[in-house]
């Protein structure tokens, strides 16, 4: 199950119809195996990050620009086997290649 969160109406009903099931923020109802996080924006990390599945991964490719620091739970991170990987410079397709790492 795939999930597009946006906090905009706009974007989420651009998504909607491309076709991808979308949600406005908040917590989500099941354990997370990936999140990726494409607009700069971390607000949504703490309430994602204490629903990390086991082996999780977390991409960021949203901020190539200053934002607020992320406020990582280093044990759950290391207890989760979770991966983080930041993307910077890509073409779509790098994209796709981020998302099946």
């Amino acid at each position: 199950r795939v999930v597009c969160v946006d906090p905009d109406p706009g974007r989420r009903a651009a998504a909607g119809a491309l076709g991808l099931e979308t949600a406005a923020p908040g917590p989500p109802d099941t354990e997370v195996d990936l999140w990726c996080e494409l607009a700069g924006d971390g607000a949504a990390f703490p309430e994602v990050q204490a629903r990390l599945a086991l082996g999780a991964r977390v991409v960021l490719a949203g901020a190539v620009f200053p934002t607020a620091p992320l406020a990582l739970d280093m044990e759950r991170c290391i207890r989760r086997g979770v991966t983080l990987r930041g993307v910077h410079n890509y073409r779509p397709e790098h994209l796709g290649q981020a998302l099946a790492f």
